[in-house]
């Protein structure tokens, strides 16, 4: 018998507990934001 998958895997080599997928991708959204701000503020 197969058993139940576990909720906590995320199945992804770096990331193995959703913890640190949100906050890898909190970080991120974070750095886009960041780099769309500046580039903003320096083509505009």
């Amino acid at each position: 018998m197969k058993s139940p998958p576990d909720d906590e895997s995320t199945g992804l080599p770096g990331l193995r507990t959703w913890r640190r997928v949100y906050l890898f991708v909190l970080i991120v959204f974070v750095a886009w934001v960041g780099l769309l701000t500046v580039l903003t503020r320096m083509y505009s």
